[in-house]
């Protein structure tokens, strides 16, 4: 029986590996175990995808923890593995998850550091693994316009760990990036106050297109440092760079509330249900369900692949009249539309270092860490209790819709159509003082109102009405 499991899983997970598609006649669609790794438009003009590479959707970030604890469960970032075969296999127009808790490792539970400061650090630890070492599509850190000098880049441990040995995947840039491997590198171990240098093993190498594996005597350490002599004429930067494992990303299922997926091609639309189920017996309460959107906007150097392949991401968030429309650097159509749908709604983003853009439908957790920086934000934050197993509002399920709109207006008309605000505005967003201005709202929900976040200054008065919900004020 043991037997047949095994062999069962090493199939689905074949499966996976090898990649699968939803296709119509708007959407063609690649998923695999980890997520949809590719989106674009059937008979676009461009070959555009419209997701990072390397970077699956299908990650929910979510923190939770059991009402009256004062502690968050540590930042949940989720990511996706499949369900089991009756919900994910034999369905061509649907791919469903579940949604686990990626396991710690050494590198990806220390603080990072380096000689040139901390701009994208996050990429040595991000466990995002390169096709190869000039890979274009996914970040990796470099030592800035530095070159010649020795360089390091740091792992502090939260604990102290034995370690021996290493791996790093060295990143190799065009002309423009003059990104080489460093001349030569070595492992320091902090003792005290004092760095001292590993005994290794086994040689210190720079192969291209490959993990390079250092081992060493065992050390125990709170501190480990990578230092490297940059070549005279280039700067050096790395992929990735593990400690103690030669494995990627390992996913543990989070049993308290069960998170699932699933995405659906639903005639013109793809939409994401995503769903919460308490599998305790007391209340848990979720402060943040984020949703990390890895969509292709990060620049090249290719300055043709920027502008008809790269992406320009525009963004309202504002509860439930929400929406993120994603368009080419060019302008060229079709642009990818993404509305929530009811009971669903943004009230907070964030955006890292890395330009990781997370748009939140919960975000109390996130917000109290905001407020305790001294930080504020426009819109009130929300928070969901879960009942207990068994119990009604045990559950709770959010969903979005993307879309394809051939221009700007037609992104108009999507909000509309799905129950949004169609907002226009004469001259501008920005107006002076003492300047007047129209303001245009559409929409197939209850007539709509405005009202000013500063009453005392500002007056609003509706000068006409139209069929379809339409007020100009």
């Amino acid at each position: 029986m043991m037997r047949t499991f095994l062999l069962f899983c090493f199939w689905l997970q074949s499966i996976f590996l090898a990649g699968q598609q939803l296709t119509n006649d708007q959407f063609n669609i690649s998923y695999s175990a980890s997520g949809l790794t590719s989106i674009k438009h059937v008979n676009d003009v461009y070959d555009t995808d419209y997701l990072l590479p390397g970077r699956p959707l299908g990650d929910v970030l979510i923190r939770y923890r059991t009402v009256g604890e004062t502690g968050w469960q540590q930042a949940l970032s989720a990511t996706a593995v499949p369900k089991p075969p009756s919900l994910t296999v034999g369905s061509s127009q649907e791919a469903s998850f579940r949604i686990g808790r990626p396991s710690p490792t050494v590198a990806t539970s220390s603080r990072l550091s380096s000689s040139a400061g901390s701009w994208g650090l996050g990429a040595l630890n991000d466990q995002v693994e390169p096709l190869t070492s000039a890979d274009a599509n996914i970040p990796f850190f470099f030592w800035g316009d530095r070159h010649g000098t020795e360089e390091w880049v740091q792992y502090d441990f939260k604990e102290p760990e034995k370690v021996s040995f290493v791996e790093v995947f060295w990143a190799q840039g065009d002309a423009e990036t003059k990104c080489r491997v460093p001349a030569s590198w070595h492992l320091e171990y902090r003792d005290g106050d004092q760095w001292k240098p590993v005994l290794v093993s086994t040689p210190y190498t720079t192969a291209l297109d490959r993990y390079n594996r250092v081992t060493f005597v065992p050390v125990t350490t709170q501190a480990l440092r990578l230092v490297a002599q940059l070549p005279p004429d280039a700067t050096s930067g790395i992929f990735e760079w593990r400690v103690n494992t030669s494995e990627g990303r390992n996913v543990e299922p989070v049993e308290e509330i069960d998170p699932t997926e699933a995405f659906q091609l639903e005639g013109d639309a793809l939409r994401w249900t995503i769903t919460v189920r308490n599998q305790t017996v007391t209340p848990v309460e979720i402060g943040d369900l984020g949703i990390p959107l890895p969509f292709n906007t990060q620049y090249v150097w290719d300055k043709t692949e920027t502008y008809t392949k790269r992406l320009i991401r525009h963004s309202f968030i504002g509860g439930n009249g929400s929406y993120i429309f994603w368009m080419r650097t060019n302008a060229a159509g079709p642009y990818l539309v993404m509305t929530p749908q009811s009971n669903t709604g943004f009230e907070y983003f964030d955006q890292g270092l890395d330009r990781n853009f997370t748009a939140y439908v919960h975000s109390s957790a996130s917000r109290e860490e905001l407020t305790a920086k001294g930080g504020k934000w426009r819109l009130p934050e929300t928070r969901r209790t879960l009942a207990p197993r068994g119990k009604s509002g045990e559950s709770a399920t959010y969903s979005f819709t993307f879309r394809w709109a051939r221009d700007y207006d037609a992104v108009h008309d999507i909000l509309y159509q799905n129950g949004g605000f169609d907002v226009n505005i004469v001259p501008g967003m920005t107006v002076p003082t003492d300047l007047t201005a129209l303001i245009s709202l559409r929409t197939r929900d209850k007539p709509p109102s405005a009202t000013s976040a500063q009453n005392a200054k500002t007056r609003i008065s509706t000068r006409s009405s139209f069929p379809g919900s339409a007020k100009t004020c």
